[in-house]
């Protein structure tokens, strides 16, 4: 079966508007499609653009008109799937946020639930200087770890999350962790440093760094 159906219309304030993912919704009726643009931020004398995204539910019978779910201006996206989608809030709004680099305020996940739309703030950062967020291998459709990197203090913060859950977990690591993550299926986390592997658990991540050649 070939089901067709309309772009949903950009917004009057937002530019570059195009389709950045597509998923059927679990009642098998419904897609949720992601929409991604630029918004134009204007601070003092400066003027640029801004990431925008937006959600919509599109039934796929096409008998009725696309529903906007969410919108997120100023946020990088991290993740996204069928279940919700996971942002960097940029705390100086039009200022560089990518996977470089973003100086971000909150981690925020939108959730898509039978009843709505679900927002939570996975992490707070107004209070710290945290420099960059970016998305650990092994994310799937329910799972999100994310690798955050603090400027001061300097540390990793390594954030681990299942759509559906009420809180995410998270663990303060040494900076050379951003060498190489994955994320496992078991609950095990394990950072090798050179011949010596140590081992805790710790919300289903599994870190490894390799032993550097010739150590002893």
């Amino acid at each position: 079966m070939h089901v067709a159906f309309s772009k949903p219309a950009a917004p009057a304030d937002v530019r570059h508007w195009e389709v950045a993912s597509f998923a059927l919704l679990p009642n098998g009726r419904d897609a949720v499609v992601y929409m991604t643009g630029q918004v134009m931020v204007t601070t003092g004398s400066f003027r640029g653009p801004s990431w925008s995204m937006s959600a919509y539910r599109i039934a796929l019978d096409g008998k009725s008109d696309a529903q906007q779910l969410f919108r997120v201006d100023h946020g990088f996206r991290l993740h996204m799937s069928k279940h919700g989608a996971v942002f960097a809030m940029n705390k100086h709004p039009g200022r560089k946020c990518d996977h470089g680099e973003c100086l971000f305020e909150a981690i925020v996940a939108y959730e898509l639930t039978d009843t709505g739309v679900k927002q939570t703030t996975l992490f707070d950062a107004r209070e710290l200087s945290m420099g960059q967020a970016r998305l650990v291998r092994g994310s799937d459709e329910e799972r999100v770890a994310l690798l955050l990197d603090g400027w001061s203090p300097r540390r990793i913060e390594l954030l681990h999350w299942r759509y559906g859950a009420a809180e995410p977990a998270t663990d303060i690591h040494e900076p050379e962790l951003r060498r190489s993550l994955l994320l496992g299926r078991d609950a095990e986390e394990r950072v090798a440093r050179g011949r010596e592997a140590v081992s805790h658990a710790i919300s289903g991540v599994r870190a490894h760094r390799g032993a550097r050649r010739g150590a002893e």
